[in-house]
């Protein structure tokens, strides 16, 4: 394994749903899986995504969470409801999502009552809006946590009877096979057979991917920019949750299925904007560690200034660590495995504009000796 490879981004499987979740067509096929013809009544080409700090602006670490309001159609009538999706894809489950999604129907019932007694009178009768808890198991595994409110119940038992029935609807990714996936009619589920496999020996996981590359390879004549996002979750999947020494085999792999060169040029852009995607990581990561040694300064030297200072050298390093990263991976593409000097000439600069230059020499030159040259001239 190489150590000099960027380490995988720690959140992408939350951030990689959500976003596909933003997409209307992936977002209707999860209410189809789950709700069945009921889902058809729902125009997700009107759904308003919500914000994350929407409902809870004090709930710290749910970020993945998926909220929107969607109409659903009764007639001649659009009647909105709530769809909030909790993304969970840990193989332990947690065993507070019932709660948790009682808490944002409690949370939204809330502001809808507001804004009608807000209304001049005389108002209609109120009436409590739908709310749809999903929670969407995004791993291999199956669910083990509990999936009603009431099995969180505390004593006394006799009190129970006196709780809100609240049941959320589970959808687990690990409740179906990996040929049952790819046999899905919607390419969003097709998509989710790599999750399914992610645990796999790689030959198994492998198979799965070429399978469903085959599949895309359809999505991509009807629908091209459907066909990008998917792939792109695909792809970021496997890189990013599958063993690091695995990359350039399904990074080859997926260039190997696509004969068309459009779709080849697009695949490598993917492949520098996953690369870019890890500078961001790094830049995250540089501020949050700038942060905790800001606090640790503050406590001597007055809190505000240290945070501040803190943070300022958290992203200096953050970004430099990251440009790194990314040059020894895209030299290692196109000149070969990089010399000790080369290393010791990256690990000697700090500034990230001198080390964004150092990324631009790798695409100018044939060679990491000329690389060398080149930027010992700096």
């Amino acid at each position: 394994m190489n150590t000099d490879e960027p380490a995988p981004i720690s959140d992408f499987a939350d951030r990689a749903c959500r976003e596909a979740l933003e997409d209307p067509k992936n977002l209707l096929a999860v209410l189809r899986a789950i709700l069945g013809a009921a889902a058809e009544s729902f125009d997700v080409s009107k759904r308003k995504i919500l914000s994350r700090d929407f409902l809870l602006p004090n709930w710290q670490g749910r970020e993945r969470d998926f909220l929107c309001e969607i109409p659903y159609r009764l007639g001649e009538e659009l009647h909105w409801a709530l769809v909030c999706v909790l993304i969970e894809h840990q193989t332990r489950s947690d065993p507070l999502m019932p709660l948790r999604t009682l808490i944002y129907a409690v949370f939204y019932w809330e502001k809808c009552l507001r804004a009608w007694e807000a209304q001049p009178r005389p108002r209609p009768a109120f009436r409590v809006p739908t709310v749809v808890p999903i929670v969407l198991h995004a791993s291999g595994k199956r669910w083990s946590g509990p999936r009603t409110l009431a099995e969180l119940l505390d004593e006394p038992i006799g009190f129970h009877a006196f709780a809100p029935t609240w049941k959320p609807l589970f959808w687990e990714v690990g409740a179906h096979s990996s040929d049952e996936l790819l046999s899905s009619d919607d390419p969003f589920l097709q998509v989710l057979a790599v999750v399914r496999a992610e645990d796999a020996e790689s030959a198994e996981a492998l198979s799965v991917y070429r399978r469903l590359l085959k599949h895309l390879a359809l999505v991509r004549e009807t629908d091209s920019s459907r066909w990008t996002h998917l792939l792109r979750f695909a792809l970021g999947w496997v890189v990013n949750r599958r063993p690091r020494d695995e990359r350039a085999t399904w990074l080859g792999t997926t260039l190997d299925h696509q004969n068309d060169l459009l779709a080849r040029q697009e695949i490598e852009t993917m492949e520098k904007t996953i690369a870019q995607s890890w500078v961001e990581e790094g830049f995250k990561l540089g501020i949050e560690k700038g942060i905790e040694k800001g606090i640790e300064k503050g406590i001597e030297k007055g809190i505000e200034k240290g945070i501040e200072k803190g943070i300022e050298k958290g992203i200096e390093r953050g970004r430099a660590d990251a440009l790194r990263d990314v040059v020894l991976r895209m030299g290692r593409r196109r000149l070969g495995e990089p010399t000790a000097s080369v290393h010791a000439s990256l690990q000697a600069v700090s500034d990230v504009s001198q080390l964004e230059w150092y990324l631009d020499c790798v695409q100018d030159v044939s060679s990491w000796l000329e690389w060398l040259a080149k930027t010992s001239q700096a």
